[in-house]
């Protein structure tokens, strides 16, 4: 029990992550489920409470007037006990239902014997609300039943029955004991009710924290590759126009005739291999630059505070890594390979005028034959070393 309220008070605090329907559905099940151990508590706590006040009328049930109240204070206390064991198997919101209604009828019963002046029927504010907050939001018709029993049964007790008026009204000591602990139990059962609230208030928060991070994620996020999509591309391009100062290298990585392998292979086939191509990018390069899905089998790249010595080495590497080794698909073997084109951002450069140099690099690297890295600005081309031996 305490390892379930730690972990929940973890999850409380973490960061929440984007969620999705499954998740979103997952977690409220988790929630209702933790929300279920408050109700097992709340059983619990009640059924000793019950005890506890079946102790205090012993001396009272050898009065003939209180034997009747006594016997039933003894089966509610094994009534609670049963909802108590009944909740820990899971049936919490049955166990919920049935304590209301059986507390509720304690509670009449009370206030006919030992009057109104007992104050009993203050309980129904506690069980009332606590009720109200442990019930499922989808349970609709059971949150107008219970409180408009709570209410009828609160008006009947608070202005149907006289103070004073009872089969057997308690006065002097006993009188101001039953009252006290009668607020004693209010309190409780509204503190308990107001930390189940709290949770789920928190976690509700939590879960459209989760929604609006995902939907977030949709938006900037290539449904295929999982890499940033142009949005997200487009902000970091307007930033670095409006700081103006260069520093920055973009890269265009484009999978050689990768229409010939989509007619050949299948759309399946072609999706699969920039999937494969994406992963690659995405463990190539640093936590700091920016790798999108720029459209169709083309890819853009924004790196920071390197060197075109540096620019050239670390693409080549990504170079290298795509054409390793064959790629399968189905029962055919097939090589793939990029060609990339890089350029270096000048101060008082504008990326797009970056991002058109290296579309020129790009198109160089292609016309030397493919499967090559080419990187140019600050007055020099470099051409990756592999592309430098074939020549």
């Amino acid at each position: 029990m305490l390892a379930a309220w730690i972990a929940a008070w973890r999850r409380a605090h973490a960061q929440p992550p984007a969620l999705d329907r499954a998740q979103v559905a997952a977690r409220e099940a988790a929630d209702e489920s933790f929300v279920g151990k408050f109700v097992t508590f709340y059983m619990l706590s009640s059924a000793v409470s019950a005890s506890m006040l079946l102790w205090w009328m012993r001396d009272l049930a050898t009065d003939p007037r209180y034997a009747p109240l006594a016997l039933f204070t003894g089966i509610v206390v094994f009534v609670y006990l049963a909802l108590f064991l009944a909740s820990l198997r899971g049936h919490h919101v049955l166990a919920n239902v049935l304590f209301f209604f059986v507390g509720t009828a304690l509670i009449l019963a009370y206030s006919l014997v030992f009057s109104a002046a007992a104050q009993a029927h203050l309980l129904l504010l506690g069980m009332f609300f606590a009720a109200l907050v442990f019930l499922p939001p989808d349970r609709i018709a059971m949150r107008y039943v219970m409180p408009t029993v709570a209410v009828s049964v609160y008006l009947i007790v608070e202005f149907g029955l006289p103070y004073g008026a009872g089969f057997a009204p308690l006065d002097g000591e006993a009188l101001v004991g039953v009252a006290v602990v009668v607020r004693v139990c209010v309190v409780a059962h509204v503190s308990i009710a107001v930390a189940a609230m709290q949770y789920r208030f928190r976690s509700s928060r939590r879960i459209l924290q989760g929604v609006a991070r995902h939907g977030e994620k949709r938006a900037n996020t290539d449904q295929l590759t999982g890499l940033h999509n142009r949005r997200p591309m487009v902000r970091r391009l307007e930033e670095l126009a409006a700081q103006g100062a260069g520093g920055y290298a973009i890269a265009v990585i484009d999978v050689d005739e990768f229409k010939a392998i989509n007619d050949g292979l299948g759309h399946d086939c072609g999706d699969r291999l920039i999937k494969e191509v994406a992963d690659i990018l995405s463990s190539r390069f640093r936590e700091s630059d920016m790798v999108s899905r720029w459209g169709g089998d083309e890819f853009l790249v924004i790196m920071s505070d390197l060197s075109g010595q540096d620019v050239l080495a670390v693409l080549e590497r990504v170079r290298t890594t795509v054409n390793g080794s064959p790629r399968v698909c189905g029962d055919r073997s097939v090589r793939v390979t990029v060609s990339v084109g890089a350029a270096l951002g000048a101060p008082g450069e504008t990326p797009d005028e970056v991002i058109t140099e290296a579309d020129r690099a790009l198109y160089l690297a292609k016309a030397a034959g493919r499967d090559r890295v080419v990187v140019l600005g600050e007055g020099i081309e470099l051409v990756s070393r592999a592309a430098q031996g074939e020549r």
